[in-house]
């Protein structure tokens, strides 16, 4: 009876351990779990259903839809019948540098030339104006500093002159600011 008290005795401190161990793998194994679904909520989390710049979306994790939506629009693309359009006003004429005038060259109709030849082709209510707006090419000015030799009246000897501080390096102050 002795024997059997023992025996039970070290079979119930092996399932106690095994119990322990088990416990030990299952709190692991939870904790794994809880990180990688962790994990996924952030390689899901994209510019649509977070509040992320698109260019943070990356390579991983579900991209985002591009394109048009899954169902079909009844409007026709681009402005909607009754929408006032929006668009750049021209220049005054007074800010215009230059102005090309530019002739058909041939009757859109009856395909007759229009211009050149003998015939003077006369024009016929106010032209379509359209404005092309650039920025003049930018140049470098350059000054250039001559550090003259003068011959001194006493001794005869030469002397040049000193280049001014301001102008030691090879570039100015704005041209060195745009630069940095």
């Amino acid at each position: 009876m002795e024997r059997d008290v023992e025996r039970l005795s070290r079979d119930n401190e092996r399932l106690r351990q095994e119990l322990i161990e088990r416990d030990r793998k299952l709190a692991e194994a939870e904790k794994q779990i809880a990180d990688l679904e962790r994990k996924l909520a952030l390689r899901l989390q994209n510019s649509v259903t977070a509040s992320k710049p698109p260019s943070s979306d990356g390579l991983a994790g579900e991209q985002r839809e591009r394109g048009r939506k899954k169902g079909k629009s009844r409007r026709k693309p681009g402005g909607q019948p009754g929408h006032r359009g929006h668009w750049r006003g021209l220049a005054p004429t007074d800010r215009v540098d230059s102005v090309i005038d530019l002739l058909p060259a041939h009757c859109r109709h009856c395909d007759c030339r229009l211009s050149g030849g003998r015939r003077k082709v006369s024009t016929h209510g106010e032209p379509r104006r359209h404005q092309v707006t650039e920025l003049p090419p930018i140049e470098a000015h350059i000054t250039e500093y001559r550090c003259q030799n003068a011959v001194c009246p006493d001794c005869g000897k030469t002397t040049q002159a000193e280049l001014p501080q301001e102008a030691q390096g090879h570039f100015g102050p704005e041209l060195t600011g745009l630069i940095a």
